[in-house]
């Protein structure tokens, strides 16, 4: 069963006010009647969002124990691991709430954070949190339309002060190492945050038929 269509990536699958996953939610609860025959195809990575950030840690380790609770053995995670600078806190944490369902996923986060971070996990968090935070107040849903949708949940300010929070991190790492994680991130985000920016220009365009917005 794959979380495609229906679907939604801002709210997790069992968030009741969400109306494509509620949909996708009874799908999957009528096939769990048969739960040694089923397994999950998740999108770990979801390639047609075309870098853009994504964020869906948390989403997406409440997906886990929710199949873990119907009795869901199979997992298969798409994925390239291309986008680690971005996604790697969603790698690693998949990784462990597939051994262990019922973890609580803060703990893993301060793991990773500090772990992978070191001296930039702080500003390294304020990232991730900031690009979450604006898609929850966004109110906005989101999928497979990245031209349309990407706009909608990531707003020009979140793309700002995300990338303050990436220019603090660069300033704390001292380490090799943790430099190169760093760079890392903020190559992978500024690649999704210029396409994001075409996705303004285009929608511009569409509504002005102004061509300098595209150029």
């Amino acid at each position: 069963v794959c979380h495609y269509a229906p679907a939604c990536y801002a709210h997790p699958i069992r968030q009741a006010d969400c109306p494509d996953n509620a949909e996708f939610l009874g799908h999957l609860t009528t096939w769990a009647k048969w739960p040694q025959r089923l397994g999950v195809y998740a999108y770990t990575d979801k390639s047609m969002w075309e870098g853009m950030p994504r964020p869906v840690v948390r989403q997406m380790m409440d997906d886990i124990e929710l199949f873990h609770a119907l009795g869901i053995p199979r997992y298969v995670a798409q994925s390239a691991a291309q986008a680690w600078g971005q996604m790697g806190a969603l790698y690693w944490l998949t990784t462990r709430k597939l051994w262990t369902a019922d973890a609580p996923i803060e703990p893993l986060l301060d793991d990773w954070y500090t772990g992978f971070f070191a001296e930039a996990a702080q500003p390294m968090r304020a990232f991730t949190t900031t690009l979450e935070q604006a898609v929850a107040s966004s109110g906005a849903h989101y999928s497979d339309q990245p031209r349309t949708q990407g706009p909608q949940v990531l707003s020009e300010q979140s793309i700002i002060d995300a990338r303050e929070h990436l220019r603090q991190a660069s300033a704390l790492a001292t380490g090799a190492q943790v430099k190169a994680r760093v760079a890392k991130t903020v190559s992978s985000f500024e690649y999704g945050a210029a396409y994001l920016e075409y996705c303004r220009a285009y929608a511009r365009y569409g509504e002005t038929g102004d061509r300098a917005a595209l150029q």
